[in-house]
């Protein structure tokens, strides 16, 4: 399977707020805040992956709906390996990449390619239903 040619700039500066202003127009776009239950990355990587690819930005927030704000919380790398360790096809070549954000917080970018077989997290496949992650019934 090919790496996701993505078309997030990330030579960009601020490329993360960018990202985060295209998620909300963009059904292919996640983000997720570093804090995410690795199984539930997994879960988005799954959905991705059984729809036509996409992006993930795990490690920054946008409640701009709640008057809270957007910004950056982090990721560990860990948390990451984690969720990767719940697909259950190792066929499914996502790219993740760590950068470290102006803020001294690491974010990471997973972009993850269209599947040609049906991907599982934890033995369920996903997808995406009204922008919900939904397991594939």
């Amino acid at each position: 399977m090919k790496t996701l040619n993505s078309n997030t700039d990330t030579s960009v500066q601020d490329w993360e707020s960018r990202f985060m202003e295209k998620a909300s127009l963009h059904d292919n776009k996640v983000i997720l805040k570093g804090n995410v239950n690795p199984l539930f990355i997994a879960k988005n990587i799954s959905a991705l992956a059984n729809n036509d690819g996409g992006e993930i930005l795990v490690g920054v927030y946008d409640e701009m709906g709640t008057g809270l704000g957007a910004g950056v919380d982090g990721v560990e790398l860990e948390t990451i390996n984690k969720a990767l360790q719940y697909l259950d096809d190792k066929r499914v070549e996502v790219d993740v990449n760590m950068y470290e954000t102006r803020a001294v917080f690491q974010v990471c970018l997973i972009r993850v390619p269209k599947s040609r077989t049906v991907t599982l997290s934890n033995g369920t496949p996903y997808t995406f239903v009204d922008g919900i992650v939904t397991p594939i019934s």
